[in-house]
C-alpha cells in the first residue's frame, strides 16, 4: 500500500485531470470516469475503453444498472459488488453488469459528492475482487480525487461530453405531440395545433420543451431520439429502472451519438 499522505498531497497539488489520473492509477485503478450532474445536464470526463458508453447508453442499460440505481438511491460511496448485491434483481440488471465486465471493469468503487444543486461521481474500476480493498485502503483519497476533479473541471464543463438528464420524463401531452407529428406528417403547424386543441404558440413552445428534454436542438431531432428510446409507450418507459423513472447517476440517458470520438 502506497503512503496515503503522499498520494493526498499529489491530488491536492494536481493542476490537470491527468495528474489525478496518474495518482488513481498508482492506487490500482485501471479505468475511470468523473461525471457532474447539473439540474438538466450531465458532463463527463473519462478514461474508459472505447465503445463502452456507446453500448451502455445505446442499449439504455443505465436504466437498470445496479451502480446507477445505487446512486439514485442516495448511496455515497460503494463498491460495484455492494450495488450489485442490492440492485441486481432482473435480467436487464445482469445484462448491464455484463457490459461493465466485458469492457474490463468487473469491480470498483463509486464515490459521490457535490456542491449546491450539482452532484458529482467518480467511478474507479479495478481488477475483479479488488473493489473492497480499494475502498478500505483509499476511500478518503477517492473522495479527495473526486473533489479535485470537480475543482479542475467546474469551469470547463462546456468542453466535456454533455447530455440531457431528462430523457424518460415526457408528459402525456408531449408524447401526444410527437405522435401527432409521426401520424400526420403532412399537417401544417396550424393543423397540428388544431388537432391537439392548442394554439400554434403553445405547440411551438411544446416542441422546444420536448427537444430540450431529449437533449437535442430541434423537434425533428427529438422525434428520432424519442423513437430510439421508446418514449412513445404512454410517456414513460414500460420497463422503468429499478431505482425509479427518469435518469439518475453515472450517465446521460440520451443516446451516445458518436460518444467514442470525443
Amino acid at each position: 500500500m502506497i503512503d496515503p499522505g503522499k498520494l493526498f498531497q499529489s491530488i491536492y497539488q494536481a493542476c490537470d485531470p491527468s495528474d489525478v489520473e496518474i495518482v488513481l492509477r498508482r492506487m490500482g485503478v485501471t479505468h475511470m470516469f468523473w461525471q457532474a450532474w447539473g439540474p438538466e445536464m450531465l458532463y463527463t470526463w473519462d478514461r474508459v475503453p472505447p465503445g463502452f458508453f456507446s453500448l451502455y447508453y445505446g442499449l439504455d442499460s443505465d436504466r437498470h444498472c445496479p451502480l446507477a440505481n445505487a446512486a439514485r438511491a442516495g448511496w455515497i460511496c460503494f463498491t460495484f459488488d455492494q450495488a450489485r448485491d442490492a440492485f441486481c434483481k432482473s435480467q436487464d440488471a445482469r445484462d448491464a453488469t455484463t457490459i461493465w465486465t466485458n469492457f474490463g471493469m468487473p469491480d470498483g468503487v463509486c464515490t459521490v459528492h457535490g456542491y449546491g444543486d450539482r452532484r458529482c461521481v467518480l467511478v474507479t474500476a479495478v481488477e475483479k475482487g479488488q473493489g473492497a480493498k480499494l475502498i478500505a485502503d483509499y476511500q478518503p483519497l477517492l473522495a479527495a480525487a473526486s473533489a479535485r476533479l470537480d475543482m479542475l473541471l467546474r469551469d470547463k464543463l462546456d468542453t466535456l461530453y454533455k447530455a440531457s438528464r431528462l430523457r424518460g420524463l415526457l408528459s402525456p401531452t408531449e408524447v401526444a405531440t410527437i405522435r401527432a407529428q409521426i401520424d400526420f406528417p403532412h399537417f401544417t403547424a396550424r393543423q397540428q395545433a388544431d388537432y391537439l386543441k392548442v394554439s400554434p404558440r403553445t405547440l411551438q413552445s411544446r416542441h422546444a420543451n420536448i427537444a430540450r428534454k431529449l437533449g437535442v436542438s430541434t423537434f425533428p431531432g427529438a422525434i428520432v431520439v424519442a423513437l430510439r428510446q421508446k418514449e412513445l409507450h404512454g410517456g414513460t418507459d414500460p420497463n422503468p429502472p429499478e431505482g425509479g423513472e427518469g435518469v439518475g447517476s453515472l450517465a446521460p440517458s440520451a443516446s451516445a451519438q458518436q460518444r467514442d470520438s470525443a
